[in-house]
């Protein structure tokens, strides 16, 4: 008799047991199809896949990967495309349910099954327009950058503001200041040594403060 546990690990507990590697069934991989594992070498699949795509001649190439190997996967993909100009690309996010096996070391124990869910990515490219209506779809640099331009064209001109006219006191610092011993607001223009007071005259009797 095993127990079932839904996706939660237990706790200490977990030391009298240990993991089973249980073959899982997989599919046949199809010619077009590269599986990316985490121990896998990036350049190995860059490779496989250009040739391919240049040598073959294959009209499209599917990218699959799982769990940590999600982030390689899309490296791998992006060096494709900057090797293989004008590829279309639709990716895929699902997951898929893995059942782990743990046996018991010590007895009076049950075997336990716990059930994870892992992230997966499938990526398609293609030399050859895919779905539009993909929610993954993705077209080629060259056929964005045009869309791109030509909503930039068709976007409104920006409303221009009235150009004021220049004062007498364009491109001056003007700095207020405020002397404690006088407690008066003056303004000091500090171009070719001329001073600005507000009003009246001026005698320093203390030190400047911000």
């Amino acid at each position: 008799r095993r127990a079932t546990s839904g996706g939660r690990r237990p706790g200490p507990e977990m030391d009298r047991y240990q993991r089973v590697e249980r073959p899982r069934p997989e599919s046949a991989i199809a010619e077009n199809e590269i599986r990316i594992t985490a121990q896998g070498l990036i350049r190995n699949y860059v490779s496989y896949a250009t040739s391919l795509l240049q040598d073959r001649k294959i009209k499209e190439i599917v990218l699959k990967a799982m769990g940590q190997a999600i982030s390689k996967s899309v490296a791998v993909t992006e060096i494709i495309k900057k090797r293989v100009p004008g590829l279309y690309q639709d990716t895929n996010i699902s997951s898929v349910s893995i059942t782990d096996v743990w046996e018991p070391i010590e007895e009076g124990l049950v075997p336990l099954e716990m059930t994870r869910h892992v992230s997966m990515i499938s990526i398609t490219l293609s030399p050859v327009d895919l779905d539009q209506n993909s929610p993954g779809y993705q077209s080629p640099a060259y056929v964005d950058q045009p869309r791109q331009q030509q909503r930039l064209q068709q976007a409104p001109a920006p409303l221009r503001q009235p150009r004021q006219q220049p004062s007498d006191y364009d491109g001056m610092i003007v700095i207020v200041r405020t002397c404690f011993c006088t407690s008066v607001v003056q303004t000091y223009h500090d171009c070719c040594s001329v001073r600005l007071l507000c009003e009246g005259s001026w005698q320093r009797k203390g030190p400047w403060t911000w």
